[in-house]
């Protein structure tokens, strides 16, 4: 498959590799043998837990952004070198913790869910705080069932439960991964406006402009408005001072954005 297909990493997993991954392990030996730089993942050690199917979805997981993974870390590792960075480089986990970089590459699973620093960093200065309860803006951590947590200290989980899947508007592969558990909660500056032709009521989303090409008044080929064109036309954002006057925002192109799409309508 390597030299047929050209397949650029290899996940193995057994069914009772939880218990025994002896053999997993010798699968492992023979395929660096043949293939010593090609990105590999055992399920035995990627999630040693019993259930063969969330188990082998992890190791799969792992693996298909091993490659990716790994050719991120290694240039940042490059460019931190060029610029004089003498540090030590860690990376943040989904779990709260943080990894060196080669585990971070070996386990790139264990960093799919995004902010869980931001996480940890409330609720660190909430305690500092004497504060019994937080959240944070855009992130909101939650505890269990309760939208507001009834201590600082987030919990946390595995992906794999059904209503911790269900908590994301992302479709995720069942994975056996520590993550704090987290509701994902959208500003929703993208999200693209409209009138419903049915009933003349306004819409907000679900579509949404995302980064590319963006709100129409970022001027970066966009040319349906959003709640951001919407905020600027009602005055709620300067123009001309955007992210601190690094970025001019078109208001005219947004008033006759708003203009096609009331004719449209």
């Amino acid at each position: 498959m390597v030299e047929r297909d050209g397949v650029e990493a290899i996940a193995v997993s057994f069914l009772h590799a939880y218990r025994n991954p002896a053999h997993e392990r010798r699968a492992a030996e023979i395929i660096r043998k043949l293939y010593p730089n090609l990105p590999l993942t055992l399920s035995s050690a990627v999630a040693p837990e019993i259930r063969e199917y969330e188990r082998t979805s992890t190791a799969c997981a792992n693996a298909y952004v091993q490659p990716l993974m790994r050719r991120y870390l290694s240039r940042l590792e490059t460019r931190l070198t060029e610029i004089g960075f003498s540090g030590r480089l860690y990376v943040m986990l989904s779990g709260g913790g943080i990894a060196a970089v080669q585990e971070a590459k070996d386990f790139p699973i264990r960093m799919i869910i995004g902010p869980a620093a931001g996480a940890m960093a409330a609720s660190f200065l909430a305690r500092l705080a004497g504060l019994d309860r937080a959240s944070r803006s855009t992130w909101a951590a939650r505890r269990r069932r309760c939208a507001w947590s009834r201590t600082v200290r987030p919990i946390t989980s595995s992906i794999s439960r059904p209503d911790a899947c269900a908590a994301s508007s992302r479709a995720r592969p069942a994975a056996e991964v520590s993550v704090v558990d987290m509701i994902e909660i959208g500003a929703g500056g993208g999200s693209i406006a409209r009138v419903e032709p049915s009933s003349g009521l306004m819409k907000v989303g679900p579509r949404s402009a995302g980064a590319k090409p963006g709100p129409v008044c970022y001027g970066l080929g966009g040319t349906e408005p959003t709640v951001t064109d919407a905020d600027l036309v009602l005055g709620r954002l300067n123009p001309d001072y955007f992210l601190g006057g690094e970025m001019q925002l078109d208001l005219a192109g947004v008033r006759r954005a708003f203009g096609t799409a009331s004719r449209a309508s």
